[in-house]
């Protein structure tokens, strides 16, 4: 009789010498090194060691550490090669992450070709480490130039569908401007505020070519074409804001006008952040005078590379804490408070460098300096003001605080100036200065003061009932007689109180809209209007981002870069797909 064949079983101690169990069959052991399986019969500890020791005696002498880890490497390996076995299965994988490497692109700014130079090349490079066929795997993942354009363009597609849809049967808010682009090209760009699942929504809801002018009717026109070709109602916008230009709130002929001929009840906001701007550039007589000389000094250093060179040389020499200075700019709200606060900083050092190079100075430099420093300040303190007002989900409520705050800071500003006490100015605070400046930094702070007051009647006009700041301890007989019953419910409401104490207040006020709808319509407006074009204007940011000079050809508002840049909302990919037939790339 034949001898009976010995079936030896693996043991965690093997991995000692290098040798775990073959993936194809766990009876036969295969070295971790050369991945080189043998017999059963083989699978003992003097047959291992001196396969180690004659194949590869510069491991030998490695701990069971680094065989572990050998393993698990080989694992992650194969999960990989294991992932991309079945080409059948994995084009309709591969054509799924198609869409989502296009995505990321389009988030990123990148052009569409970027897949094929780089990220195909990366990916190949990446899937070498498996000891699997790049060529195979990556022929799974259309990434072409065109197909990442037409996957960008479908989920933007989806995306503005899914906001469609929303608007369709919501109310919402409203914001657009128009800016100029590259050939001249008129941009008008639409976002809305509204609120799903208990929360703020904000998306933009399109951007389109004026082609020929950017009058009040062009811009009417293009959004009512727009609401009438996705079917949303043009009743179902709540509040509108734009800027201050005549095409949009012309008394007879403006944008605002038309809306409100056409939806009678409509709230309509000139932009917060654009009032305060220029509410800035309100300043006269001396200080303006200043303002002309600092930026002219600024620009005859920066505007010429061999001054800003030499300048920073001498800063160097100074042992200034800055080395450049900062151009200002109109269109940049935040520029000027910053440009004028770094040549305050470095104030001797310029007038030092601009004497040698005999630059006249039209003024006496002790005054220009006390200016330089006043006008720094109060330059800061609006930036501050405006940093506040931009920003995402700003409120009415939000802004009348800040606004009517910052009118009452003016005024205690100016009694501190007019008492000496610089203690809330930085600049004027290094300085010394005469009566006749702060009789002149006085009537500068009045006449913001009374232009505020004018540019911002309608916000302190904001009537922000007392039950809406805190429902629970309002007295119902102090409401109208329409909310009395419903606020005594919600007081009586134990899990409103606790939803009053964990949460914000609009978030609160947005939380328990649908159970007590009464008082929610009564403040809906409060919360849902903009108060500022801030998102507009970066979306318009966005629009110089994506048009750079590789990519001037693009057409941002007919391909889909532009959304999914700037868009929250994730695209239906798993809907997509199924709308497609899977297929390797070419």
């Amino acid at each position: 009789m034949s001898k009976k064949k010995k079936c030896r079983q693996y043991s965690v101690e093997y991995i000692t010498f290098g040798f775990i169990t073959s993936p194809q069959n766990t009876q036969l052991p295969m070295c971790l090194l050369c991945n080189q399986v043998f017999s059963n019969e083989a699978m003992k500890p003097s047959r291992m060691m001196e396969h180690l020791k004659r194949k590869h005696p510069d491991q030998q002498e490695k701990d069971i550490t680094y065989f572990t880890n050998l393993k698990m490497n080989f694992t992650k390996r194969k999960k990989i090669t294991t992932l991309f076995k079945t080409p059948t299965t994995n084009i309709s994988k591969g054509l799924e992450v198609s869409y989502k490497i296009s995505r990321l692109i389009a988030q990123n700014a990148k052009s569409h070709l970027i897949a094929e130079k780089l990220l195909i090349p990366v990916i190949k490079e990446v899937i070498l480490m498996t000891s699997s066929d790049p060529d195979v795997i990556v022929s799974m993942i259309p990434l072409s130039n065109d197909t990442v354009s037409r996957r960008i363009k479908e989920m933007a597609n989806d995306v503005e569908s899914q906001v469609i849809a929303d608007l369709q049967t919501r109310e919402f808010a409203i914001q657009l401007d128009e800016t100029t682009v590259r050939d001249s090209e008129a941009i008008l760009m639409a976002y809305v505020r509204y609120i799903k699942d208990a929360k703020i929504i904000e998306e933009m809801l399109f951007s389109r070519l004026l082609v020929t002018d950017t009058k009040g009717i062009s811009i009417y026109e293009c959004l009512q074409t727009y609401f009438d070709e996705n079917r949303i109602p043009l009743h179902n916008i709540l509040a509108c804001v734009t800027d201050g230009a005549p095409a949009m709130i012309g008394r007879y002929r403006g944008f605002i006008a038309m809306l409100k001929r056409e939806i009678p009840g409509i709230l309509t906001i000139h932009c917060i952040i654009h009032r305060q701007h220029l509410v800035a550039k309100s300043i006269g007589g001396r200080l303006h005078e200043t303002m002309n000389i600092v930026i002219s000094m600024i620009n005859k250093i920066k505007a010429n590379p061999l001054n800003d060179r030499l300048f920073r040389q001498l800063c160097h020499e100074n042992d200034e804490e800055y080395e450049r200075l900062l151009f200002h700019t109109e269109v940049r709200w935040l520029s000027k408070g910053r440009a004028l606060t770094r040549i305050f900083n470095l104030f001797d050092t310029v007038i030092t460098y601009l004497e040698s190079t005999n630059y006249y100075i039209p003024m006496d430099t002790s005054v220009l300096k006390s200016d330089l420093a006043y006008l720094a300040d109060i330059y800061s303190k609006i930036n501050e003001l405006l940093l506040k007002l931009q920003g995402n989900n700003v409120s009415l409520i939000k802004v009348k605080g800040l606004i009517i705050g910052f009118m009452n800071k003016l005024r205690l500003y100016k009694n501190n100036i007019g008492r000496k006490d610089f203690t809330l100015f930085p600049c004027l605070s290094k300085i010394s200065v005469n009566e006749d400046n702060i009789i002149v930094y006085c009537e500068h702070l009045d006449n913001l003061i009374m232009d505020m007051k004018i540019r911002f009647k309608d916000v302190e006009e904001i009537k922000i009932p007392g039950w809406f700041i805190n429902p629970f301890i309002i007295d119902p007989d102090t409401v109208p007689s329409q909310i009395q019953e419903i606020l005594i419910d919600l007081q009586a409401n134990i899990e409103a109180k606790i939803l009053f104490n964990a949460n914000s207040l609009e978030d609160f006020w947005i939380k328990i809209s649908t159970t007590f709808q009464a008082l929610w319509m009564e403040i809906k407006v409060l919360i849902m209007a903009f108060p500022t074009s801030y998102l507009v204007e970066k979306g318009f940011s966005a629009v110089s981002e994506l048009l750079s000079k590789k990519r001037n050809r693009l057409k941002i508002c007919e391909q889909g870069d532009l959304r999914l840049y700037i868009s929250k909302i994730e695209p239906n990919i798993t809907k997509l797909c199924k709308d497609h037939q899977p297929q390797g790339s070419h």
